[in-house]
């Protein structure tokens, strides 16, 4: 049996990651300045923009309201 690949390299967390950028760019951040609003280190969010860190639901929350949106939409 196939072992499944790691979802940091599927197709739809590639298309998570894709969206958490451009959620950040048309809320007109930085990667500086969202690291900022969440409280952490700018590292945290270019790693999680390129599939360097695993980003949690929790994560997910945080990153959508620091980019001023609602995250269930």
């Amino acid at each position: 049996m196939a072992r499944p690949a790691k979802s940091t390299f599927t197709p739809e967390y590639e298309a998570l990651r894709a969206e958490l950028v451009r959620l950040r760019k048309n809320a007109g951040l930085t990667q500086r300045e969202l690291a900022v609003r969440m409280g952490r280190v700018h590292s945290y969010v270019a790693r999680a923009e390129i599939g360097d860190r695993r980003m949690d639901v929790l994560e997910f929350v945080w990153w959508c309201r620091a980019c001023g949106q609602d995250p269930l939409q």
